[in-house]
């Protein structure tokens, strides 16, 4: 299974609330010669009043007036419930003296020069500079409800982070709610207003995106039924068909071929489906 034992171990920090992602899910950054065209989802330039700004999305573009460099991500957005909660367009300003600022400067820089080792660069880069979009979508709250606003949520991000790095525990809405220090009513209530469903929902959501895309890779049934929290193969065969509506065997046939194009967003209250 493809990054089954780190999925298991769950190697992030109880407060790391971005790293399964980059773990779990793959990432690619293809940068785009001239910087536009309908690909581009990660696009540097200048917004309004010539403020220099990186912007992510299908519709990046639309809120930037002109372009300096521009690359097309793609981060499994169709498996990935994280890409799918991000807003579309997310305008991020580069203000000076930042890390964000500095890495996105060196990004184009090694995108125009060309020099040497700049095919390399410009892909650590990207990938940096992803991540440093994503945290700030968090730390400024940049979405009202979906997984994006309960993982900016200080007594819903402690929950969110245990299901992550450990899909395959036997967790509960009281376990949950201890976490983070909540009465279970209480925490069930608050969970479900800011993620959009129940904590055991999403749970479930997410151990069947993790299965479907083992199973897309490879994986067997039974093992992967195992890694995810599920009893058995039959247990989780019935909850994946009722989720997907169609058995297990076709994402293995699949080859994980089809899905929604990278960076493209689901309703925030939508369960997470692969």
């Amino acid at each position: 299974m493809d990054g089954s034992e780190n999925m298991i171990e769950g190697s992030g920090s109880p407060r790391d609330r971005l790293s399964v992602f980059f773990r779990l899910f793959s990432l690619t950054v293809v940068p785009l010669r001239p910087a536009g065209g309908e690909r581009a989802n990660m696009v540097i330039g200048l917004a309004a009043g010539g403020m220099p700004a990186i912007a992510l999305g299908t519709r990046a573009h639309d809120v930037l007036t002109a372009t300096r460099a521009a690359a097309h991500i793609d981060f499994e957005s169709s498996a990935n419930p994280l890409m799918r909660a991000v807003p579309d367009p997310l305008l991020v300003p580069l203000l000076p003296g930042t890390a964000l600022s500095t890495v996105a400067e060196g990004f184009v820089t090694e995108l125009e020069a060309g020099r040497c080792g700049a095919p390399l660069a410009v892909d650590y880069l990207g990938r940096l500079a992803l991540l440093m979009v994503l945290r700030h979508a968090i730390e400024a709250g940049a979405a009202d409800a979906g997984l994006l606003a309960g993982l900016a949520h200080p007594n819903i991000y402690p929950a969110l982070v245990a299901i992550h790095e450990q899909p395959q525990r036997n967790w509960q809405a009281g376990d949950l709610a201890g976490l983070v220090g909540l009465s279970r009513t209480r925490f069930m209530t608050l969970f479900a207003e800011i993620v959009g469903v129940p904590p055991i929902s999403y749970l479930n959501g997410w151990r069947l995106a993790l299965g479907r895309r083992a199973l897309a890779r490879g994986g067997l049934i039974k093992t992967v039924a195992r890694q995810v929290g599920y009893g058995s193969a039959a247990a989780f065969s019935r909850a994946y068909a009722r989720h997907y509506g169609s058995a297990p065997v076709a994402a293995r046939a699949s080859g994980g071929r089809g899905g929604a194009s990278s960076l493209t967003r689901n309703p925030p209250h939508a369960t997470p489906r692969a």
